[in-house]
């Protein structure tokens, strides 16, 4: 059990690495194609406001 622990712990913290020196890169490639964010956000938010109107 402790095991399995550690080795989480490991891999959160090596994907929180990788994230780090990825992160300039991913932000950069995500600033070209905004609409395609834009666009999953909009329909996230409606999905929360038909839930809230229910």
């Amino acid at each position: 059990m402790f095991s399995l622990a550690l080795i989480l712990m490991a891999l959160i913290i090596f994907a929180a690495v990788i994230a780090w020196i990825f992160m300039p890169a991913l932000r950069k490639s995500l600033e070209e194609p905004k609409f395609l964010f834009l666009e999953n956000s909009k329909r996230v938010e409606c999905a929360n406001f038909k839930h809230s109107d229910e």
